[in-house]
């Protein structure tokens, strides 16, 4: 419906919100601060369609703060590599965290994003599960720049 991935990614998340979450809810459950990175569009449109409704519904639980949905997805701070106590991925005051899209299949799909010190989330990155994950940051990622999509 859109050129632009961004806006197709927007309007895609609202319709799934909105087919989502139960009439009752959307008032306790509504659309919250996000934001999408370029790497975030670029794993996004390289993903299936079946994977993308998958993807979709994580961002929703993720986005209106559906606790109970979002639990059985084991949301997880991203950790700097396997050790015990290793320490924490951070941008700046930012915290990378990753929950799972599916679970239970072969290189099950995981969604990173980070929790912004100024409130709200900023979507990372979307693909397959990998034995050891750890997020690569570009320069101007590690600057902050990223697209805004939804205020």
């Amino acid at each position: 419906m859109f050129l632009d991935p961004a806006e197709q990614f927007d309007f895609d998340l609202l319709t799934a919100w909105a087919q989502v979450v139960p009439a009752a809810d959307k008032a306790a459950h509504p659309m919250g601060k996000y934001s999408c990175s370029a790497r975030f569009l670029a794993s996004w449109i390289q993903l299936t369609e079946q994977q993308r409704g998958k993807t979709l519904r994580a961002v929703v639980d993720l986005v209106a703060d559906r606790k109970g949905p979002l639990r059985k997805r084991e949301p997880h701070l991203l950790r700097l590599n396997e050790g015990a106590h290793a320490g924490v991925t951070l941008r700046g005051d930012d915290v990378c965290w990753r929950l799972y899209v599916e679970q239970g299949t072969a290189a099950a799909l995981r969604l990173h994003y980070w929790k912004l010190a100024a409130g709200g989330v900023e979507l990372h990155e979307v693909g397959p599960a990998r034995r050891r994950q750890t997020i690569d940051l570009t320069f101007t990622e590690l600057q902050g720049s990223y697209r805004t999509i939804r205020r």
